[in-house]
């Protein structure tokens, strides 16, 4: 149970990539998204991410919640390796929701 007074809820690295844990936050967020601002930061680790494509549909389903993503370029590079950083934010500016909540 999250407390009441939480306005944020941040997830990243491993919470993203090891299940079972993967999946609960993913219900999670889903869960808390229109309560409170979602923060994701992918923070890619290759060895410990496994199949790419795989993480790459979560990690868009979360980020479609999200308030916010923090990405680094090297995050970038591996979750979406066909572009180059020109079209990123036109790929990034569909997760768009507005304001937070």
């Amino acid at each position: 149970m999250l407390s009441v007074d939480a306005v944020a809820l941040h997830i990243g690295t491993l919470a993203l990539a090891v299940e079972p844990s993967a999946s609960a936050y993913e219900a999670l967020v889903a869960r808390e998204a229109g309560r409170r601002a979602i923060v994701l930061d992918p923070n890619v680790r290759p060895n410990v991410f496994g199949d790419q494509r795989d993480h790459r549909a979560r990690f868009e389903r979360l980020a479609e919640l999200a308030a916010v993503v923090k990405m680094s370029d090297g995050d970038a590079a591996w979750i979406y390796p066909e572009l180059t950083p020109r079209p990123l934010p036109t790929t990034c500016s569909r997760w768009t929701r507005g304001s937070l909540p």
